[in-house]
């Protein structure tokens, strides 16, 4: 399992909303009112045998794993992961390394991550293709996204959220152009420089973006369109590695 390291300072607002998922491990009814509807529809589809809310040793482990995901979010793109340098490509985290990292066994970190996803704090979308040559399937960590919800519902307002994406975004343009600039691209102004990293954050931005629900053909339509426009962004992918990093079409 590859190990990862965080070289940046947690912004404020992801600060303030781990503290309190503390908080609501100790008291459920103050934060993340849409974990208490995915226990009621659970209950009302017979999952749960009771309409309680979730139970002390689960929302620990809830709150562990969203301190990783909050530990590893990219405000800028709102995923889960970090951005490689050297490779300039954005990696995402394995369930095995999130688990790792908050303490827990595979099982509960499922458990716990299966709630998130029930809620909708968090959409997941597994990255899995099918090599012609070889036969056989090949998995890749699923694209993790956060929902601003779950900041908003941690008591977030929309504005700071709006001012740190912004920071994020500057932050990882001057990261950009700093990379661009130890690679010897003299032939280059900073203005060119500028301008094609925000080329890069405006693609990148694209092509996270949630599938919005539409008919099939428009869908593969979409879905088309942004992996050309991943290609043109980063012409040294491979059509299998584009096809991963971006979500299924439905």
């Amino acid at each position: 399992m590859n190990s990862y390291t965080i070289n940046k300072k947690s912004p404020q607002i992801l600060s303030l909303a781990g503290s309190r998922v503390g908080e609501w491990v100790d008291s459920s009814w103050k934060w993340l009112t849409k974990l208490r509807s995915a226990a009621l529809r659970r209950f009302q589809n017979n999952i749960r045998h009771s309409s309680r809310t979730i139970r002390y040793e689960q929302r620990v482990a809830i709150a562990e794993v969203l301190k990783v995901l909050f530990s590893y979010l990219d405000l800028n793109t709102m995923c889960v992961g970090i951005y490689h340098r050297e490779t300039d490509a954005f990696v995402h985290l394995s369930l095995d390394f999130i688990a790792k990292k908050a303490g827990l066994n595979i099982r509960r970190a499922q458990r716990a991550m299966s709630w998130l996803y029930q809620s909708g704090y968090v959409a997941g979308y597994r990255q899995s293709f099918y090599d012609i040559d070889t036969e056989e399937y090949y998995h890749k960590p699923s694209i993790r996204r956060v929902n601003s919800k779950l900041l908003f519902d941690l008591g977030i307002t929309e504005f700071a959220l709006q001012r740190a994406r912004n920071r994020s975004k500057n932050k990882f343009h001057d990261i950009l152009l700093k990379s661009l600039s130890s690679k010897n691209q003299s032939s280059k102004s900073n203005k060119q420089n500028s301008n094609d990293i925000k080329n890069i954050l405006n693609g990148l931005s694209q092509a996270f973006a949630l599938p919005k629900h539409s008919k099939s053909q428009s869908s593969e339509s979409t879905y088309n369109e942004k992996l050309k426009k991943l290609m043109d962004l980063m012409p040294n992918l491979t059509i299998y590695e584009a096809q991963r990093m971006l979500p299924k079409a439905h």
